[in-house]
């Protein structure tokens, strides 16, 4: 037995052994033969490359680009499309292509080489080409072609049109596999075929068919068997069925059909119905209006009266549309719409604590221009008669509103990047000005203050206590930290604005040092620009000259047991402004090249 086995394994190792020997000296013979070529059955695509040198390899290459590859052609059937190669960015290496082709099954390790070479007996071997893209450009062109191709599947679904229901069919919809097709490119990229790349589109199922519309068309005749009356005293709103299915939900549930796909949804979308609803309140909501009120003859009385508000209580009135929607309730609905009292009405005035002047200060416009002064009282206007809640801060911007024509402002010169400017609202600093000083006298805390760039006239003296504003910004705020209201009034009298504040002494004393002014510099020299709209040679001034200066102010302020309760410093730098003037241009002369000074 043992012998046997003996015998057995020597066959088998001799059997081994005259294998590698033969195929050693196959591999020997076949390497010698094909010294400097291309090994037998090696093939780029249906090219056959064994026994070529590299310059028929390199050339076989170049032919197959040329016939082959000038453009790549993809269709779904019905249409097609070509890639050039500049549209992909493709550069093909021949040389290191046809050394590829050399090299294979020669490799630095003998056992590789031996085991490429060994599997030609069995097989052919198929090469790629060495090449390379533009992954973004073909990314692109991609992308190009699944826009024509790709159509979004339609589930059947219903529709109301002149409040009758009409059934609408699935549709199928497709959509282009990219990232098959970029293998697919790839892959005739490396072989260098020939043959059309037939577009790998998917085929994209609805959820929802025919046969899946019963259910829900049987809930929508319900929902929207009427129309809907929404009533506001003597304003009604009529509610179409149209305007009905356009609050509704229409989906792919979760039963399916007998047959194939699921059943259609049907559901009530509050969101589209608040967003009706809160069109319906711009319309109905109104803010309720404070009374406006003046001091008077040692006392405060109502200017204007109060006006109550309303407001569309859009919760519950969407709770109501639920109900007679859903349940088959009347489907007529009276809003509910909410009366607003004013926070300060007429019966009130009495408890508001306003008993005396707590704060006053007078400013003077005179010479102002007619424009800036109709500003100027259309601005305290605004201001006056306005009533500061305690503990709240008070801003000058915020009351002003929008400053424009439909506001009843007219143009007038404002300070704005460096320049005087018409602008609408010019003259409004006259009032925050003279408000700043009131606020100051009254010792109430200043948030937030800006001088203006320059020195203005009309707030001097004294220097430094100028607050200037413009919409959005700067602007001037300060707090009401008084036990009660304060009443703001404002009146002009011949060139005089006057700011009052009223409400409830405290005790508090408020003190200012200063202000206080130092470093004048003298105005640089005057600007000429020339222009077209004067005569030549005429001259309009259209900014006067300043000084610069800087100012600082301390503000103090005691309550009534002596203690200091709030130190400010008020700093100011103006700048030195030259006089600025237009001047008409001279016409040109051939013979005198010399031209009227100007500013660049």
């Amino acid at each position: 037995m043992k012998k046997t086995i003996k015998k057995i394994c020597a066959t088998i190792s001799f059997t081994i052994i005259a294998i590698i020997v033969f195929g050693a000296l196959l591999l020997g013979i076949t390497n010698y033969t094909y010294t400097n070529r291309v090994l037998p059955r090696i093939y780029l695509g249906d090219e056959y490359l064994g026994g070529k040198n590299y310059n028929e390899v390199k050339k076989i290459i170049d032919a197959s680009i040329t016939q082959r590859s000038a453009k790549i052609i993809l269709t779904d059937g019905t249409r097609s499309w070509s890639l050039d190669k500049g549209d992909i960015g493709l550069d093909i290496n021949t040389s290191q292509s046809a050394k590829q082709a050399l090299n294979w099954g020669r490799n630095k390790s003998v056992v590789r080489s031996f085991t490429e070479q060994l599997s030609l007996i069995a097989q052919v071997a198929n090469l790629k080409v060495s090449y390379t893209i533009d992954q973004e450009k073909l990314n692109t062109k991609i992308n190009e072609i699944a826009g024509e191709i790709d159509t979004m599947e339609q589930d059947a679904t219903l529709l109301v049109q002149d409040g009758v229901i009409t059934e609408q069919d699935a549709k199928e919809g497709e959509r282009l596999s990219k990232e098959t097709l970029d293998v697919l490119i790839n892959k005739k990229l490396s072989t260098l075929s020939s043959e059309t790349i037939q577009l790998p589109v998917e085929t994209i199922i609805p959820k929802v068919y025919r046969e899946g519309l019963a259910d829900a068309k049987t809930k929508l005749e319900y929902l929207i068997k009427n129309d809907i009356e929404l009533i506001n005293k003597e304003t009604k709103y009529q509610v179409s069925k149209e305007q009905i299915f356009q609050w509704l939900d229409l989906f792919a549930s979760s039963v399916r059909t007998d047959n194939r796909g699921y059943v259609l949804g049907v559901s009530l979308n509050q969101e589209k119905v608040k967003a009706y609803l809160a069109t319906l309140a711009e319309a109905i909501d109104q803010e309720p209006i404070n009374a406006k009120l003046v001091f008077k003859d040692n006392k405060v009385s109502v200017f204007n009266t109060a006006q109550a508000g309303r407001k569309l209580d859009t919760k519950k009135a969407l709770t109501m549309i639920e109900d007679a929607l859903l349940n088959a309730k009347v489907q007529t609905i009276e809003l509910p719409v909410a009366e607003v009292e004013p926070e300060i009405s007429d019966a009130k005035i009495n408890q508001l604590g306003l008993n005396e002047i707590i704060g006053k200060s007078t400013t003077s416009f005179v010479k102002s221009p007619a424009n800036r002064i109709h500003n100027i009282k259309n601005g305290t206007s605004q201001l006056s008669g306005f009533l500061i809640e305690p503990n709240t801060d008070f801003s000058v911007v915020a009351r002003l509103g929008e400053v424009n024509d439909k506001n009843g402002y007219l143009p007038e010169l404002v300070i704005k990047e460096n320049r005087t400017i018409p602008e609408y609202g010019g003259g409004l600093c006259q009032v925050s000005t003279t408000l700043f000083r009131a606020a100051l006298e009254a010792g109430l805390p200043i948030i937030e203050r800006q001088n203006h760039s320059y020195r203005v006239s009309y707030y001097e003296p004294p220097v430094g206590l100028d607050a200037t504003v413009y919409l959005p910004k700067p602007d001037l705020k300060f707090k009401n930290n008084t036990p009660g209201y304060i009443l703001v009034q404002g009146y002009v009298e011949e060139n005089n604005l006057t700011f009052e504040l009223y409400g409830t002494k405290d005790g508090r004393v408020a003190k200012l040092e200063g202000p206080f002014t130092s470093g004048y510099t003298d105005p640089p020299a005057p600007i000429y620009i020339e222009t077209d709209t004067l005569a030549p040679g005429e001259t309009k001034q259209i900014e006067k000259a300043h000084k610069g200066a800087s100012a600082v102010a301390y503000y103090k302020v005691y309550n009534k047991d002596g203690k200091e309760v709030n130190n400010q410093t008020f700093k100011s730098k103006y700048k030195a402004w030259a006089a600025q003037y237009l001047v008409g241009k001279t016409p040109a002369n051939p013979e005198n090249t010399d031209s009227s000074p100007s500013s660049e």
